[in-house]
């Protein structure tokens, strides 16, 4: 893409994000219990049918958390103490938040907006929080492949999530956006919540037998954005990695938390993940 291609890119991103209407008449969220680190997630689908999502259901939350006391601001390269952290806004962000507030026990790190545990091995289990600029339509060749937007950017989809339940599945189907990129398969797109704000929510996978060196510069890019420490791609990709995504819906832009487990994650890391990802808020300063 050109410099002047990018260039306008931009400008019709900021357009498009000036131009998204506030929404009211958001169904009220089911309120969490406290969840203690190491537990298995809370919460199920509607019916009893369970999220087939790599972390299990999706968490509730209240629509309404508040941030007590003050939590750690999260090290850019650290082993982390067990604790409450902060992981601020990125520079240049739009998104209507101050910052994404967890609780980790022993045993997790930090580096450059990623956190994780056991990272680079078989069992890796992490999360990251974005502003998303752009989706690569291939993430494989993300430099030819074209871009689309977010699934929260379509009309239709945008209305139909305001009416839906949380753990309802969305009917609306996009012709872009990250559930439809190439080499994916159609994701199954919900209604969800996370850190006490509504957010729409999809399970993505990398291919097992993907060769990274088949990929441009050897990266598998799912977006392009503002990330933690600076990140501005999303290439934390292995074969076979489960990726479940959160779109939290925040004025101007989305929010977007990536959950990520490797196929050899034990379960008890995993009951980590699912109890920090419950323990988020999503602190908008108000």
């Amino acid at each position: 893409m050109s410099d002047s291609d990018e260039d306008r890119f931009a400008d019709v991103v900021a357009a498009r994000t000036a131009t998204r209407r506030v929404r009211a008449g958001l169904a009220a969220a089911t309120v969490v219990g406290l969840l203690v680190l190491g537990t298995g997630m809370l919460g199920s689908r509607d019916a009893g049918r369970p999220l087939t999502m790599g972390l299990g259901p999706v968490p509730s939350a209240p629509l309404q958390p508040v941030v007590s006391g003050s939590p750690t601001p999260l090290p850019a390269r650290a082993a982390l103490d067990p604790g409450t952290y902060a992981m601020r806004r990125p520079a240049g962000s739009v998104a209507d938040y101050e910052q994404l507030v967890f609780t980790v026990p022993a045993g997790w790190s930090s580096s450059d907006g990623l956190v994780h545990k056991h990272r680079g091995q078989p069992g890796e289990v992490a999360f990251s929080a974005w502003t998303v600029q752009r989706v690569h339509v291939d993430p494989c060749r993300w430099r030819t492949g074209g871009v689309t937007w977010l699934e929260l950017e379509d009309e239709a989809l945008h209305e139909e999530f305001h009416t839906k339940p949380p753990g309802a599945m969305l009917l609306a189907r996009p012709a872009g956006g990250l559930a439809n990129q190439r080499g994916r398969g159609p994701a199954e797109l919900v209604r969800s919540a996370l850190g006490g704000e509504p957010a729409l929510s999809m399970e993505l996978s990398v291919p097992p037998d993907l060769d990274l060196r088949d990929c441009d510069q050897g990266q598998f890019r799912s977006w392009e954005g503002l990330g933690g420490s600076g990140q501005v791609a999303n290439t934390h990709h292995a074969p076979a990695q489960v990726d479940t995504v959160y779109l939290v819906d925040l004025d101007r832009a989305p929010l977007v938390v990536d959950v990520s487990t490797m196929p050899g994650a034990t379960p008890s890391d995993v009951a980590e993940l699912n109890a920090i990802v419950a323990s988020m808020v999503v602190d908008r300063g108000r």
